[in-house]
């Protein structure tokens, strides 16, 4: 499905989404045969985005063409259009685990999928390609208390991937979030209320703006050109650990880590954000 949504992004007059071709007529409503707004699109600016399950297909979308993978099986690019990704909770590794190589990491509604995999629905190859930002939930699906300490490094199990690769990574786990901080529906439990809203809009909370922050200083970081907004302080953004959405934020249980090449070139590197860099 994301894979179709690129190709209808990138779809035109001169060059129609091959889908609506292949099922003309089989629509039950009006649909358009190319994308009406394409011609405002930079298509070698793609950044991708999702949560959940919408984080696993990050992570496979992203990995397409990479070294041993299987080739990009979009119909409007020859090769692979992504350029950075970010994956809410969480990135996936090439094995197919999210967060350690034991299904006990993984929040339980993704249990269920991950057994699927494992019983002969195949996944497909992929790898670390795309430089990629990882957030992970303090807890699961609810904010269950700890009866042991959690294994510090298990959240960074995709991370360490990415790293073997040299691929630019970035790996948080945000204090007291669960599932639910990144895609906050009432009644579910989520640490990221709306504070403020007296402006009619969403002010202040603990999640979210810590969330909202890193993504778009990720993308701003991979996508932007000079002179653009977003381009100059994108890197001091990403590096703000004694910010507000910096280490303060970052869970007591689960290691936060970043290995990434800032602007100038230099290689920043730190294990656990919260313990100090």
């Amino acid at each position: 499905g994301l894979v179709d949504a690129i190709d209808f992004m990138h779809s035109s007059a001169a060059r129609p989404y091959p889908h609506n071709l292949s099922c003309a007529d089989s629509y039950p409503t009006e649909m358009t045969a190319h994308n009406p707004i394409g011609n405002r699109l930079d298509y070698g600016r793609l950044g991708i985005a999702g949560h959940s399950l919408g984080a696993i297909g990050v992570s496979v979308v992203q990995g397409y063409g990479a070294p041993g993978a299987d080739p990009w099986p979009g119909l409007m690019d020859a090769q692979n259009p992504v350029k950075t990704a970010v994956a809410w909770d969480s990135l996936i590794a090439p094995d197919g685990i999210g967060f350690a190589p034991d299904e006990s990491f993984l929040p339980p509604a993704l249990v269920p999928i991950f057994s699927a995999l494992s019983r002969g629905s195949p996944m497909p190859l992929f790898g670390p390609r795309a430089p990629t930002l990882s957030f992970s939930a303090d807890y699961g699906l609810v904010p269950l208390i700890y009866l042991a300490p959690p294994e510090r490094q298990a959240h960074k199990h995709a991370f360490r991937f990415w790293q073997d690769a040299d691929v630019p990574g970035y790996s948080l786990t945000l204090r007291g979030t669960t599932h639910f901080d990144f895609s906050p529906a009432f009644p579910l439990p989520s640490s990221s209320w709306c504070a403020d809203t007296n402006e009619g809009r969403c002010e202040g909370g603990w999640g979210v703006p810590v969330i909202t922050h890193y993504t778009v200083a990720w993308m701003d970081r991979w996508l932007k050109q000079t002179g653009e907004i977003g381009y100059a302080d994108a890197d001091a953004r990403l590096l703000d650990d004694g910010g507000p959405s910096g280490a303060e934020r970052m869970s007591f249980h689960r290691a936060s880590a970043r290995d990434f090449p800032d602007r100038s070139g230099h290689q920043q590197i730190c294990e656990d954000i919260r313990a100090g860099c």
